[in-house]
């Protein structure tokens, strides 16, 4: 009775998985058909056929670039659709022949099994459960980097220098400020946000504690992200995910508000900052896997050395939140574009994809040059980034190291390491501040050259007689066999001291600046990003800004810092008072008043933020950079400027911007219920204050009266004969983007009937900051302007408009060519 059971399972589950391989079948060979529609003609491997008669799904990679929109949709409805229409037929006729064979002895047992129409009829009905009424998502489409996601997204956050944003309400009036910067950034993408903070690790309850936290703490990135529901506000789910993920449940205060580490002003205390990124996809849907922040590694445990010579195991995760494109990295002088390097980061990582947005790569570099203090990290960043004759390839030839296997490699250098101490003496160096030397490098280099060239000659040797040994390598036999994959041991041969040199260079100096300095020099695209790690969380963070917007709102009076890609974003500390009152209360130093940073987008700008005790945490090849100390001498900000023709000021106090005590700046508006009612109830309002700025001496009077003596001056100077009348020529040139367009083109017209003997131009700040922008002037195809037929060396009259209430990309656009039109006047 027990083998007929066996015997009717095993033919239930035969014909179960024959008919799912023919129904995923029948989407394969509906996707060649539509080949020429965008779909791609890929091979079909014994992985393909696995996934489809066990996991019953396909993969089917659309080319968007090889087709319209309308093609590609086409194209994929007929290979959904084809497979249940398929697999229904299939079931019918399963149907008919059983009726017709059933009791016919003469016919073999399994047609007249009752097995196989009952396994037709359940894969018809997943079928059409999946691919018509899509009640459990199909995974059929994978876009693998042939569609490259452009997202236009913000970021922002808080630092909480001032505990009593913790002690005096656990939290709550910082997270309104988090709210109100959130809701501001929305403008630039409402559809998915995601904020990240660090605890430490051992931070698992809210009851206060007198113990101290050991230095560098053990921190954890504590990640909160959504997705915008239909009627839902962005701002509120971001807000009430965070409270979810990091409040206690009883009375809702962040966990940690009391603990002595958060609440105390000396070397080891802790401070809580919020991480955070709203986000707009244009061409595809808004997915929890894309949403901001991003990591790609998951998080591990490291020896990790800091201060002083002695390592400690520490869990090591990187995050990072990023606006604009990343298209291109170069590796050892060769670029490589998004797709390579996803399906590359894979294999050096051992992680898959976390997602297919470019964003998640840019974590995945972090991870491999995050590496100071860790030699296991080192050795990894050394063979995959800075090796002889390395090769990304999508699918490299040559098996990478693991985690467990570079812990190995890194055990060599801990080794050489501690032998350089103990030969020392008692008085010898203690932390790594002095073993970082050059002198001291070098010494480690060749006593780890030498260890590492007898072990792989061992097993090199081992091999060649083909010794047990070999065939059943060690955990440090397995690791130096894949390491002489990448280099030789031979003497003659500089490759394995090289190694040895760039891994002992990157445990010492590739820290978060230097990090971000080398993914920058390398990286193509556009780049508003925030860098964070759980190894430097508790001291600093990284900010770059390189063709995207990105300011810092300094609040010492408040204990507060604000930074975001929306400039209005940061002054929502202006709103909002420290539960406690001001740090200074009653002060009215210009120091002590709010400021804001706007980092350089179009050179490229690199800050690092360091809110130690001590001086900054800074690697040796980028000590020369000046430390500027704001926040009363609290914060240590260090700026690296990418551009070589930079020609700012070295002072940043005169690049500061006040937001206190400036009339051209208010504080954000305070919410209200139906803003489109409170707008048309303050049209009086304003119409009023433009007719009040008129008749009074005021900035739109003065700016009148200058432009008409700028128009005077061109005058004469065309009458006599200083300036030539010739064509391309340029007298008053009037730009604005979207909205300040429109009204730049109304002007002009305005301009042209008036003083008709002028040559007067209005053109789209895109256009303009193409040809006078860039590095390499790239004229806009379908129009008229080039720097030939654009002149504008004869000094012309330059009007760029920033209208008010535009969105963010006009003010960017109206900063930036202020910006291109000054690099042009010094050439």
């Amino acid at each position: 009775m027990g083998d007929n059971h066996l015997e009717a399972s095993l033919v239930s589950l035969s014909f179960y998985a024959t008919f799912g391989l023919l129904h995923e079948g029948c989407h394969i060979v509906a996707s060649r058909l539509g080949s020429s529609h965008g779909i791609r003609r890929d091979g079909v491997s014994l992985s393909d056929l696995l996934r489809a008669m066990l996991g019953r799904y396909s993969l089917i990679h659309m080319d968007d670039d090889e087709c319209n929109e309308g093609e590609c949709r086409l194209a994929m409805l007929f290979v959904v659709h084809s497979a249940w229409i398929f697999s229904v037929l299939l079931a019918l006729a399963c149907y008919a022949m059983h009726r017709r064979v059933r009791g016919r002895e003469c016919v073999a047992s399994w047609l007249r099994s009752p097995f196989l129409p009952y396994a037709a009829y359940v894969t018809a009905l997943e079928a059409i459960a999946t691919d018509l009424l899509g009640w459990v998502p199909h995974n059929g489409f994978v876009a693998n980097g042939t569609k490259l996601i452009v997202c236009y997204c913000g970021n922002f956050g808080i630092i909480l220098l001032n505990p009593s944003w913790l002690s005096i309400d656990g939290g709550r009036m910082a997270l309104n400020v988090l709210e109100k910067m959130v809701e501001v950034t929305m403008m630039r993408g409402a559809q998915s946000g995601g904020v990240v903070t660090f605890e430490p690790t051992h931070n698992s309850s809210s009851t206060t504690s007198s113990s101290t936290t050991a230095f560098p703490p053990s921190l954890r990135g504590i990640r909160s992200r959504t997705v915008n529901a239909k009627r839902s506000t962005l701002s509120r789910r971001v807000i009430a995910k965070i409270k979810q993920d990091n409040c206690s449940p009883f009375g809702g205060n962040l966990r940690g508000w009391n603990r002595t580490e958060y609440n105390v002003f000396g070397p080891n205390r802790l401070i809580r900052a919020f991480f955070g990124h709203t986000r707009f996809a244009t061409s595809s849907k808004a997915s929890f896997g894309g949403t901001h922040p991003h990591m790609w590694s998951a998080r591990s445990v490291y020896n990790i050395y800091h201060g002083s010579c002695k390592k400690t195991p520490l869990g090591v995760e990187n995050y990072i939140t990023h606006n604009g494109d990343f298209e291109f990295f170069k590796i050892k002088g060769k670029y490589y574009d998004l797709e390579v390097l996803q399906q590359w980061l894979q294999h050096v990582l051992q992680y898959p994809m976390p997602a297919t947005v470019d964003s998640a790569a840019i974590a995945g570099f972090i991870d491999l040059i995050r590496t100071q203090g860790s030699f296991a990290l080192s050795a990894r960043y050394a063979i995959c980034l800075e090796g002889e004759g390395m090769k990304v390839e999508a699918e490299p030839t040559k098996a990478y190291l693991t985690i467990e296997e570079y812990e190995v490699i890194a055990g060599f250098f801990e080794d050489a390491l501690e032998n350089m101490l103990q030969g020392q003496g008692d008085g010898g160096l203690k932390s790594l501040e002095l073993v970082s030397s050059k002198e001291m490098r070098t010494s480690l280099v060749s006593a780890v050259a030498e260890r590492l060239r007898h072990e792989m000659g061992k097993v090199s040797s081992a091999v060649a007689t083909h010794l047990k040994a070999a065939r059943q390598p060690s955990n440090n036999a397995s690791a130096l066999k894949k390491l002489s994959q990448f280099m030789s041991s031979d003497v003659e041969i500089a490759s394995l001291a090289s190694f040895v040199r760039v891994t002992v260079d990157a445990f010492f100096d590739n820290d978060l600046l230097h990090t971000t300095r080398l993914f920058m020099e390398n990286a193509k695209g556009s780049f508003g990003l925030c860098v964070a790690s759980s190894l430097d969380a508790w001291r600093q963070v990284c900010f770059t800004a390189r063709g995207q917007t990105l300011s810092i709102a300094f609040y010492p009076k408040k204990g507060l810092i604000c930074y975001g890609s929306e400039q209005a974003a940061v002054k929502a500390g202006l709103n909002y008072e420290i539960p406690c009152g001001n740090l200074l209360s009653g002060t009215v130093k210009e120091g002590n008043c709010a400021v804001r940073l706007d980092l350089d987008d179009l050179g490229g700008e690199i800050c690092l933020m360091d809110w130690g005790m001590s001086d900054p945490a800074i690697s040796s090849p980028n000590r020369g950079l000046k430390v500027n100390k704001v926040m009363n001498g609290s914060v240590s900000v260090v700026l690296l400027h990418q551009s070589k023709a930079f020609k700012g000021s070295a002072d940043l106090s005169k690049r500061m911007v006040s937001l206190e005590n400036n009339e051209f700046i208010k504080p954000l508006l305070d919410d209200c219920t139906d803003p489109v009612l409170k707008d048309i109830h303050d049209i009086p309002k304003v119409c009023f204050r433009i007719q009040e700025d008129w008749r009074d001496v005021g900035p739109n009077r003065m700016t009148a009266w200058k432009l008409a003596n700028c128009i005077q001056n061109r005058l004469k100077a065309r009458i006599n004969g200083r300036i030539e009348s010739y064509g391309g020529q340029v007298d008053i040139l009037v730009t604005g983007c979207e909205v300040s367009l429109w009204v730049a083109e109304n002007f002009v017209s305005d301009l042209k009937k008036s003083f008709p003997k002028l040559s007067i131009e209005a053109v789209s700040s895109n256009k303009l900051l193409g040809l006078f922008g860039q590095e390499l002037a790239m004229p806009c195809p379908g129009f008229p302007y080039s720097q030939k037929s654009m002149d504008l060396n004869s000094d012309p009259i330059i009007i760029i408009v920033s209208y008010i209430l535009a969105a963010h990309l006009d003010h960017w656009h109206a900063l930036t060519c202020c910006k291109a039109f000054r690099r042009l006047s010094l050439l």
